[in-house]
């Protein structure tokens, strides 16, 4: 089956900001960047990324009959800070709202079933950040950024502040995508600013990532790092923030992305005397419940 594009895109921009389309290939090329790249340790102790490699490359094994990737970008950027929010305790902008994992992937379902009812039954996968699924080298193949310095995707419009969400499918677009140019140029910014010296030119270690430290690493935080988290205690947005594509960053306009209360999140009379189930109750719609009541206090004391 093929399908125009002109037909398919408007209903993807009920939600999201930019929508672009590529045919199913083999990252053959990019597998053996992320293959030197695990084997030098930089992925720190995110022992998952060494899993599903085959997977990585070819998309097939995800939707065995996949012939295009349709990708979507959501903003998610707010520049009004939440009343509970903390400078010494910071938050990611990504993680003030609803779990974006949910809501994307709410959304895009809604997208495929009203598909249906126009260009017929079809089979698809959706990857939101979670499958074994290159998310950012699909986004730039469709035709939606390039991958800059920061090693995040960069759209000269919006720049960065947005998540990724792809549909693979099992029929053909008919659309040629052109990939976008690199428009970092002579701009260091992201690398300049980063305070633990985690990037070099369009690469990242991760084990030194702000974001790394205070949610993947599910351990204590090294000593070398307890005087360069900036204040940050879930995720960090230095990177994003210097870079001039973002001065083009508008807030979003999705409900769900609006804040939650999260003030108890800094109550730590009340933590102390919570259990971790307790906690994760609590913050169950938001991104933060990747991390356990005790990485939280952890990283709320390495800022004091």
């Amino acid at each position: 089956m093929k399908v125009s594009f002109s037909v398919i895109e408007p209903y993807f921009y009920q939600y999201f900001q930019k929508v672009g389309v590529c045919s199913v290939e083999k990252l053959d090329k990019e597998i053996l960047y992320l293959e030197k790249w695990l084997k030098q340790g930089k992925h720190g102790k995110m022992k998952y990324l060494e899993n599903h490699i085959e997977m990585r490359r070819n998309p097939k094994l995800l939707l065995e009959d996949a012939k295009t990737a349709i990708v979507v970008l959501k903003n998610y950027y707010q520049k009004q800070k939440p009343n509970w929010y903390h400078e010494n305790a910071k938050i990611s902008n990504y993680a003030w709202g609803k779990d974006y994992h949910l809501v994307i992937r709410n959304q895009l379902e809604k997208i495929i079933q009203e598909l249906k009812q126009i260009i017929g039954n079809f089979s698809y996968r959706i990857c939101v950040d979670s499958a074994p699924f290159m998310d950012k080298v699909w986004a730039k193949k469709a035709g939606l950024g390039w991958i800059g310095k920061n090693t995040n995707l960069i759209h000269p419009k919006i720049g960065s502040y947005f998540f990724i969400g792809t549909v693979l499918a099992d029929f053909v677009v008919d659309y040629q995508s052109i990939l976008m140019k690199d428009y970092c140029g002579t701009c260091n910014k992201c690398i300049e600013a980063c305070p633990t010296q985690a990037l070099k030119p369009y690469e990242i270690d991760a084990s030194r990532c702000i974001s790394y430290l205070t949610i993947e690493l599910r351990e204590d935080i090294p000593q070398e790092f307890h005087n360069s988290l900036a204040g940050w205690a879930f995720g960090c947005d230095i990177c994003q923030q210097v870079c001039p594509w973002n001065r083009f960053s508008k807030d979003h306009h999705e409900p769900d992305f609006n804040p939650l209360n999260l003030s108890i999140l800094f109550d730590l009379n009340e933590l102390e005397t919570m259990s971790n189930k307790q906690f994760q109750k609590k913050i169950s719609d938001s991104a933060i419940n990747r991390i356990r009541k005790n990485k939280w206090l952890q990283n709320l004391r390495k800022n004091k």
